[in-house]
C-alpha cells in the first residue's frame, strides 16, 4: 500500500499545475528521441540553425540576446540535443521544488513558479551542454580544396599572371583558372595541381612530371 501511495502521490505531482509543463515537454522530448531511434525521423529533422553572431552590438538588446545564447550554448550543440537537456534539468528542478499537496491556484501564481523554474533550469542546463561544445561541428566541404592532386591539361598557357587549365570529370571537364610560381607551361602539357588560393579562387599547378 505505501509503494501504491508513493506512485499515486508522484502522478499528482506531475499533473499539478507547476510541474505540468516540464512533464509536457519532457515528454515530448522522449517521443522525439524514440522515433529518432525507430529511424522514423532523422535526428536533425527539428535543428535549425540559430546562427548567431557574438560579434555584435552589445549595447542592443539583440546584441545581448545574441551574447546570452551563446552563453547558453543554444547554437553551439543541436537545438534538439540543448532541449532535452533543458527538458530533464526542467522537471527534475520542478519535481525537486514541489511541495506535496502544494497546488497553488490561479494562473499568475503558477506562472510565476513555472518560470522561476524554468530559469533557474538554464543553469544545470549550461553546465550539461558545456562539454559538448563543438562536438557537433563539421567543416564544410570544399570542392576547390579538393582539386589539389588533381591532374590535367593546359588549354591556354598558364603564366604567372594568366592561363587556363580544363580537368576532367565524370560529368563535363571543368576549366580552371591557374598560375604557375616560375616557368610558364604551353598548352597542351599535362599539370598537376598543387595549391589553391581562396582569396582570388586561383589554383596553383606545376607541369605534371614525365
Amino acid at each position: 500500500m505505501p509503494k501504491e501511495d508513493g506512485m499515486t502521490e508522484f502522478f499528482e505531482t506531475c499533473a499539478s499545475g507547476p510541474v505540468l509543463p516540464a512533464c509536457v515537454l519532457l515528454t515530448l522530448v522522449c517521443i522525439y528521441w524514440l522515433t529518432v531511434i525507430v529511424g522514423a525521423v532523422g535526428m536533425d529533422a527539428f535543428d535549425f540553425d540559430l546562427d548567431i553572431d557574438a560579434d555584435v552590438d552589445l549595447d542592443s538588446i539583440l546584441g545581448l540576446g545574441a551574447v546570452g545564447f551563446r552563453f547558453l550554448n543554444l547554437g553551439t550543440v543541436p537545438i534538439m540535443v540543448w532541449m532535452s537537456a533543458f527538458a530533464l534539468s526542467f522537471w527534475c528542478l520542478s519535481m525537486w521544488l514541489q511541495l506535496p499537496g502544494d497546488d497553488p491556484t490561479g494562473v499568475w501564481a503558477v506562472s510565476l513558479i513555472v518560470g522561476r523554474n524554468a530559469l533557474i533550469s538554464l543553469i544545470p542546463t549550461k553546465i550539461l551542454t558545456q562539454p559538448l561544445r563543438g562536438k557537433f561541428d563539421s567543416e564544410p566541404p570544399n570542392p576547390d580544396k579538393e582539386m589539389i592532386g588533381r591532374t590535367g591539361v593546359v588549354t591556354t598557357t598558364v603564366t604567372t599572371t594568366n592561363g587556363q587549365v580544363e580537368i576532367k570529370t565524370e560529368a563535363a571537364p571543368l576549366v580552371l583558372h591557374a598560375r604557375v610560381k616560375e616557368e610558364e607551361i604551353a598548352k597542351g602539357d599535362r599539370i598537376v595541381i598543387v595549391d589553391y588560393d581562396s582569396e582570388s579562387r586561383i589554383f596553383e599547378v606545376e607541369k605534371y612530371p614525365t
